[in-house]
């Protein structure tokens, strides 16, 4: 049975915000709008992706945008990112040999 996988957003506002209404659009961004109904843009959005387990909550994917908005599906904040991490430490056996991969670094490539 597969894992249950939770998402959680952090949103911090600037001071005084005024925040009346947060939405979902259908593209998956979240919106937030004050009392006069002027949209908010976030000071920091946290984005993650985790379950938990015995020993504490496991993070699959966690980015943090400054200056930004939030979104459900996390493709927009991915897009951002001049590059990315990924450390995976599961082992599996393929065609008889035990393989770990432990670390990967990737440079986020641009298709003109």
């Amino acid at each position: 049975m597969p894992k249950r996988v939770d998402l959680s957003l952090t949103i911090e506002l600037p001071e005084n915000h005024g925040a009346e209404r947060l939405t979902v659009q259908p593209d998956g961004r979240v919106r937030i709008v004050d009392k006069s109904g002027k949209e908010l843009t976030p000071t920091c959005v946290e984005r993650a992706t985790h379950y938990e387990r015995a020993k504490g909550r496991k993070y699959q994917a966690r980015v943090t945008v400054d200056q930004g908005y939030a979104t459900v599906g996390g493709l927009d904040e991915l897009a951002r990112l001049d590059h990315f991490i990924v450390i995976d430490t599961n082992t599996i056996e393929i065609d008889g040999t035990t393989v770990s991969v432990a670390f990967f670094r990737a440079p986020l490539i641009t298709a003109f």
